[in-house]
């Protein structure tokens, strides 16, 4: 095939980075088909004619819930009813830019500025529209942030989203995920048409070679293998090849994958299209979380174009390449993060870890879909381009999912390198209530802790590692003083418990032996036990967690235990006051907590009385009631219901 053919199809880009869609002006031109090489990308990624506007509603699933679909209805029969805007003013569809605390966030693009605009509903977008759309004034209150046409943030104090920074992310909150041509406008297709011409010369290595050379790691957070090898080594395999883009993602702390797919679904499957194009797979599979929804819509979309395009399918592009992508849903348990688990469940069997899953006339190649991404960004742009990034062992960019006590939650975009200190405080805003930081959970439930003496951590995957932290897919926690580790370690361990496969005993038993321990320490102890035998506790504690880490059969039971180490690793003092004191410091525990009424701030309403589930208060109407210390089981219950703050607890 050559180029013209290529061209044609509409897919070309010029010098200036822009992809052709007038084919006939790009033919007649004969501009060639080239490489993208670095580059300062605007963020309008499809600008409006200079007397336009483009409104852009935030629909993820944080705006969704947040109301942004009543929001983009509002502005859909506002346009339709007003004659003033004579139609020139364009309402679009974007994914959520990343701040989801924010949420519903719309952005307006006009005379080369774009303006973010925050906790936007009908009464915000009316003045939007009123104020700063017909009449150019921005509101006192929701403006989010400005940005002009040279990508220069002109109010970052609410808006802590380095955009010039962004690899994976940078058509989030930009661009509409159901539009395949905007995808084109923003550079899409730009990679595997650099990938397409290499296959059709018979030089796919050169593919891996970049990738070698760039460093990339995987970004599902276990092995971080580096993707050129891995790519390298499955090439030599023979038989059916599938290519999986793994977005399982069921830590419920992390929705890195989910933001990307909602975001941006055409990176994810061109990702995908060049690993099949280099490995000579034909068949396509996103894993997806059963619970995404959203983002299965908009992939079954992205791949009803691309088909319609030419680029699925048999002989894509009049080649001898042809491929086939769906979307399968996983069975929703968290083992299927395991490749051997995602192995089996692909083959319809029951997802389980097994030792060996080797094929030879079936292969799977496994990719984390942020990985994928990165493939487009590194092909697009140049290894060189991508090891400038980030830091030698570890280039490139990590997209985190920040919640917690943190002020601004979402997701963000950092460099490998960037500390934990300028991920909380600078792109997370600091901590809720001025309240003061005491440590971070990264990796979801399988995750470590850190405490602030580590604050200014480095993300990379070596020194996390080396600090017994295993990061996951990018969740980091923030916990502040009023949260309590051994609480936290406790809730880590009874997910694990659940979502343990059962298959081996030091994970299935183990776990379980754990979370009874915990249990013991977090409430009061009934046997009056001697120092010693609650020393022989803590000690149990550390060893067991040890042989469940050593002995388990998967990547679930050994890293299950690393909240728990880490905690007694740094945390340890607080497990011994529990121990020894039964007392929780942070006052989260509540089987280790005293509860009483204050008469003279109770009111008698009897909501306490009436909710207690062991009867264990008394007293009549209009006047105040009293706890029946013996029979009080410490559930809480009474200080969570109490509308006047009467019941306290010490």
């Amino acid at each position: 095939m050559t180029e013209s053919i290529i061209l044609e199809r509409g897919f070309c880009t010029h010098s200036d980075i822009t992809p052709c869609l007038k084919v006939l002006d790009c033919l007649k031109s004969a501009k060639p088909l080239c490489q993208l090489s670095e580059h300062k990308r605007s963020f309008l990624a499809s600008s409006p004619a200079s007397d336009s506007t483009i409104i852009r509603v935030g629909l993820g699933s944080c705006g969704i819930s947040a109301g942004a679909k009543k929001v983009y209805n509002f502005f859909k029969s506002s346009l339709a009813k007003n004659d003033d805007f004579n139609g020139q003013v364009l309402l679009k569809k974007t994914g959520c830019i990343g701040l989801c605390s924010h949420e519903v966030i719309v952005s307006v693009e006009k005379a080369n500025k774009l303006v973010f605009f925050e906790n936007v509903n009908i009464e915000k977008a009316t003045e939007i529209l009123n104020l700063y759309v017909k009449n150019d004034l921005l509101p006192e209150e929701g403006v989010l942030g400005l940005i002009n046409k040279d990508n220069e943030i002109k109010d970052n104090q609410k808006f802590p989203i380095n955009l010039a920074s962004r690899v994976v992310l940078k058509n989030a909150g930009l661009v509409d995920p159901h539009s395949f041509e905007e995808y084109l406008k923003a550079g899409g297709m730009s990679a595997f048409n650099i990938a397409f011409k290499y296959f059709q010369n018979g030089q796919i290595e050169n593919i891996i070679d970049s990738l070698k050379e760039s460093g990339l790691r995987g970004r599902s957070g276990f092995s971080n293998r580096l993707t050129g090898e891995k790519w390298a080594d499955f090439k030599e395999k023979s038989g059916e090849k599938i290519i999986v883009a793994n977005c399982n993602e069921s830590d419920s702390s992390s929705f890195v994958c989910r933001s990307i797919l909602e975001s941006d679904p055409f990176s994810a499957l061109e990702g995908l299209m060049i690993a099949a194009l280099v490995e000579g797979a034909k068949r396509g599979l996103i894993f997806l979380n059963p619970k995404y929804q959203n983002a299965k819509g908009l992939l079954e979309n992205a791949i009803d174009k691309l088909t319609i395009a030419g680029l699925l399918g048999e002989g894509v592009l009049d080649s001898d390449f042809s491929l086939d992508i769906e979307v399968f849903l996983a069975p929703g348990s968290y083992v299927c993060g395991e490749e051997s688990a995602i192995y089996e469940a692909v083959l319809g069997n029951r997802p389980h870890p097994i030792e060996d899953y080797s094929n030879p006339q079936l292969n799977i190649l496994l990719n984390n879909v942020e990985t994928l991404v990165n493939v487009v960004r590194i092909i697009s742009n140049g290894p060189k381009w991508f090891k400038n990034i980030g830091t030698a062992r570890n280039p490139g960019t990590k997209v985190i999912s920040l919640s917690g006590k943190v002020t601004s939650t979402g997701y963000v975009e950092v460099p490998f390198g960037t500390s934990l200190r300028e991920i909380i405080f600078e792109y997370g805003g600091g901590i809720q209530n001025k309240k003061a930081f005491k440590a971070v959970q990264i990796g979801g439930p399988t995750g470590g802790f850190l405490p602030v003496t580590h604050i200014d951590t480095p993300l990379d995957y070596h020194t996390l590692k080396q600090a017994g932290i295993n990061p996951g897919l990018g969740s980091v926690v923030v916990l502040d003083e009023d949260n309590c580790i051994v609480n936290q370690t406790h809730y880590s361990l009874k997910v694990m418990t659940e979502e343990s496969c059962g298959k081996c005993i030091p994970c299935r038993e183990g776990l379980y032996r754990l979370v009874e321990m915990l249990d013991r320490i977090s409430k009061k102890d009934q046997s009056n036990s001697d120092n010693l035998s609650r020393f022989q506790m803590l000690s149990q504690l550390e060893k067991l967690a040890e042989v469940i880490r050593e002995t388990s059969s998967c990547g679930l039971g050994q890293n299950a235990v690393n909240p728990l180490l880490t905690g007694l690793r740094y945390f340890k003092d607080e497990f011994r006051f529990h121990v020894f004191e039964g007392k929780c410091v942070a006052s989260q525990c509540k089987g280790l907590l005293n509860f009483k009424i204050n008469a003279e701030m109770c009111r008698g309403c009897s909501i306490c009385l009436e909710r207690c589930p062991e009867g264990a208060i008394v007293g009549e109407r209009k006047f105040s009631h009293f706890i029946i210390t013996d029979k009080c089981t410490n559930c809480g219950i009474c200080h969570e219901v109490c509308p006047f703050e009467a019941v306290e607890f010490y």
